[in-house]
């Protein structure tokens, strides 16, 4: 049996969508949540995102109770990092009460991991770096006011 293989640029395939889609008041929505999903390969949140889309709801980091530049908390266990050094970050305090401080810097709804945040880290060489990472939702605290 032979087999085939087209190459199609995203866009092509978007405007293949939107007129595939053209009933729907919520073509745009779900062309871009298909693309979107087809490029991160997101399985089961992909799945979710297009149910929302089908609904015409486009998820957002404010229906987590976040926003972007928010400082919040994550247990530092909830962190991987092959080289962070988590020894030398409680002595100085970066870890406290087994949590980091790190701030929101974006929202990425077809990953599950969709919250992106950036943390102040010290690695095995005790170089103080900062690292941008994404989360999950359900790993951020919020700091108490």
């Amino acid at each position: 049996m032979k087999s085939l293989r087209i190459d199609l640029h995203t866009n092509m395939l978007r405007k293949m969508l939107l007129n595939v889609l053209v009933e729907s008041p919520n073509k745009d929505l779900i062309a871009k949540c298909i693309l979107d999903n087809i490029e991160n390969g997101s399985g089961e949140v992909g799945l979710t995102n297009l149910f929302y889309a089908l609904q015409g709801v486009q998820l957002e980091i404010s229906d987590y109770d976040l926003k972007i530049n928010e400082s919040i908390m994550i247990k530092a266990d909830d962190l991987y990092h092959y080289d962070i050094d988590k020894e030398a970050m409680k002595k100085v305090g970066i870890i406290l009460n087994d949590t980091i401080e790190a701030v929101i810097v974006g929202f990425e709804s077809t990953k599950r991991d969709c919250i992106k945040i950036k943390y102040v880290y010290i690695d095995k060489k005790g170089k103080k770096e900062i690292r941008e990472t994404n989360t999950y939702p359900e790993y951020v605290i919020k700091k108490v006011k």
